[in-house]
């Protein structure tokens, strides 16, 4: 588990495994790095980059794709392919693409767990988030990171001269996390997983910290009943620093092997 697709596909994959999750569709698939190591049934992938989208980066098993009426999506049936049974690329926006899946109001575009890596901004998660809810199964989970920014300066854009580092600059998506888990018409619970819990190697846990990718995972569950507040939400809690003081009591925060037992009780 040296690097952040390991890492995240080692998370997401036990949670497909352990919720028999059939379905996953991850927005902004960069150079499919994760995308290629998800082992999930029916795989769809998108990315406003053409060369980004799995039709030019999958494995060589994977490139049987064909146009179809859906203009700038394509599908795949790859022979001999063990980490997925049908895999959907699409070369469009997310934002377009989850819109346009709503609207085909079909369960091959409703999806069991997303992972979205597209804008980190505190709109921007907000909205995909929203929208992607809309989108998701029953029981079903959406996974972001960027939620927990080590430092002050990591969401602070104004005057940064690295401000167009991405490991610099991770933005205030978190703050979008904060809003929807104390808004009572969404029936989601939200955990952020620790930056460096749960990885039994130092070398890995320190890896986690120094290279700004992990940054608290999020994790975004679909339930059946909203678990009464703590306390109510107050403008406050958008402000950094008090968040970083308070974080624990505003908002789960828990570990990885925490996590695991709670999915296997979600599961179960």
């Amino acid at each position: 588990l040296e690097t952040p697709s390991e890492r995240f596909s080692y998370i997401i994959n036990t949670v497909i495994k352990e919720c028999g999750y059939e379905s996953y569709l991850e927005l902004g698939t960069g150079h499919c790095e994760l995308f290629n190591r998800i082992k999930c049934q029916n795989k769809t992938g998108v990315d406003n980059v053409k060369n980004n989208t799995p039709r030019r980066r999958l494995d060589k098993r994977r490139e049987t794709f064909w146009p179809s009426d859906d203009g700038g999506i394509f599908h795949s049936a790859p022979e001999g392919d063990l980490n997925s049974s049908f895999i959907r690329s699409v070369y469009m926006c997310a934002e377009d693409f989850v819109k346009y899946a709503e609207e085909k109001e079909h369960k091959d575009y409703r999806y069991d767990i997303i992972h979205r890596d597209c804008g980190h901004t505190h709109s921007a998660v907000k909205n995909s988030l929203i929208d992607s809810l809309r989108v998701l199964n029953e029981k079903g989970t959406v996974i972001c990171h960027f939620s927990d920014p080590h430092h002050k300066w990591h969401q602070e854009y104004e005057g940064r001269e690295d401000r167009y580092d991405d490991e610099a600059y991770l933005s205030d998506g978190w703050k979008a996390l904060v809003e929807l888990q104390y808004d009572d018409q969404y029936q989601i619970d939200i955990v952020i997983i620790k930056n460096d819990s749960g990885y039994p190697d130092p070398k890995i846990a320190e890896s986690v910290r120094a290279d700004g990718f992990d940054h608290g995972l999020a994790v975004i569950r679909k339930i059946s009943h909203k678990n009464t507040k703590k306390r109510s939400f107050s403008d406050y809690f958008l402000d950094y620093d008090y968040y970083e003081k308070n974080k624990h009591v505003i908002m789960n925060i828990i570990s990885l092997s925490d996590f695991f037992k709670k999915y296997t009780t979600y599961n179960n």
